[in-house]
C-alpha cells in the first residue's frame, strides 16, 4: 500500500512533466490529421457504440478472414477467390 501511495505522490509531484509529455505525444501522433485530437476520442467511442451490435462471428467475415459459405476462419492460408478472371 505504501508503494502505491508513493507512486501516486510521484505522479502528483511531476504532473507538469507528465502533462507536457502527453501533450507532445498527442501533437506528434495527430500532427497531419484532419480531426486531430478529436479522433482520439471519437475512435474508441465509435467502437464502443458499434461493437455490441455486431455478432462476434461477423468480425471475421467483415475482415475477410472467413469463408462466407461455411464460416470457416482462414487465418494462415488464402485461397484463390477473387483471382479468377470473368469470361
Amino acid at each position: 500500500m505504501k508503494l502505491l501511495i508513493a507512486r501516486i505522490k510521484g505522479f502528483i509531484r511531476f504532473k507538469d512533466l507528465m502533462g507536457e509529455l502527453v501533450s507532445r505525444d498527442l501533437k506528434l501522433k495527430y500532427r497531419r490529421s484532419v480531426l486531430g485530437y478529436l479522433w482520439s476520442v471519437l475512435n474508441p467511442l465509435f467502437i464502443m457504440i458499434i461493437m455490441p451490435y455486431v455478432p462476434p462471428w461477423k468480425y471475421f467475415q467483415l475482415s475477410g478472414l472467413s469463408d462466407e459459405r461455411t464460416g470457416d476462419v482462414q487465418l494462415y492460408e488464402s485461397d484463390d477467390k477473387g483471382l479468377d478472371t470473368v469470361d
